[in-house]
């Protein structure tokens, strides 16, 4: 379950960069990314992180990874501290 909850963050993610658009972050601020992770040792969650740091990247879009170690407290925690560092997204 958490497994597929991740995958739908990262494609509700994916997706909402995509609608932004080439010019999506010019108007509206800095953009700054979070991203979740339920853990990186997972081999197929391992190949979406790469492939979305690349496309952050590219795009120019300020981001943090954050691998919560297959633990929701811990990741509850990533994300109070992720909002109360400015990440919009």
């Amino acid at each position: 379950m958490k497994k597929i909850m991740s995958l739908l963050l990262v494609g509700i993610m994916m997706l909402s960069l995509v609608a932004c658009g080439k010019d999506g972050g010019k108007n509206g601020g800095e953009l700054n990314v979070g991203v979740f992770y339920y853990t990186y040792s997972d081999t197929y969650i391992s190949s979406v992180r790469t492939a979305l740091d690349n496309a952050l990247t590219e795009a120019g879009i300020k981001f943090q990874n954050y691998d919560g170690n297959s633990n929701q407290t811990t990741q509850n925690e990533q994300i109070d501290t992720a909002i109360a560092q400015g990440t919009n997204l």
